[in-house]
């Protein structure tokens, strides 16, 4: 099989044509391992570029009402950022993205960890065919009791006044009764 200038071959031409050899593998990109491909070098790093734009834009929409609080530091990924977390604007968070199908959660924290200074590590991953919104966020205890702690009282006063306005709340006005009734 000929590579043409431009051809990137499907995954199924390289096992038929047997080119799955690290001979071939520079030119495309990626690694073949195991029946998966695996994206290496540049195009790793764009998929991690792109992950840590995709969770800046949903924080934004989620926590800050789609105002621009969040976003990617420049530079980022690929060891260009000695000591700067992944995204600007999480106060007090220390932010790691990992957009992998291998994950490595101690090596992931300690980067997180190095660029956390007073601020606490946190690291946010997904696989391929994740949506953003079900990415894993790894927290290590110590910081994460406290913030459940401080959350739980707000949680339940919530949960109290949402039953008394629908127990109060007139038949005509279904929005704001329970929604198992």
């Amino acid at each position: 099989m000929r590579r043409k200038v431009g051809f990137l071959p499907k995954f199924s031409d390289l096992v038929d044509a047997k080119l799955c050899g690290d001979s071939f593998t520079p030119l495309l990109g990626v690694s073949i391992l195991r029946g998966a491909i695996m994206v290496k070098g540049r195009g790793a790093k764009t998929k991690g570029d792109n992950y840590e734009r995709e969770l800046a834009e949903y924080i934004n929409k989620v926590v800050f009402n789609k105002e621009k609080i969040v976003s990617r530091t420049p530079l980022s990924g690929g060891g260009q950022h000695d000591g700067k977390a992944d995204l600007e604007g999480m106060e007090f968070l220390s932010v790691e993205a990992k957009r992998t199908e291998k994950f490595s959660p101690h090596a992931a924290m300690r980067q997180a960890e190095s660029a956390s200074g007073i601020n606490i590590p946190v690291v946010f991953t997904r696989q391929n065919n994740v949506k953003t919104g079900d990415s894993w966020v790894l927290i290590k205890l110590r910081h994460f009791l406290p913030m459940y702690q401080a959350w739980l009282p707000i949680e339940r006063q919530l949960r109290r006044v949402s039953s008394v306005i629908a127990s109060i709340a007139p038949a005509s006005l279904p929005s704001l009764r329970k929604k198992d009734e």
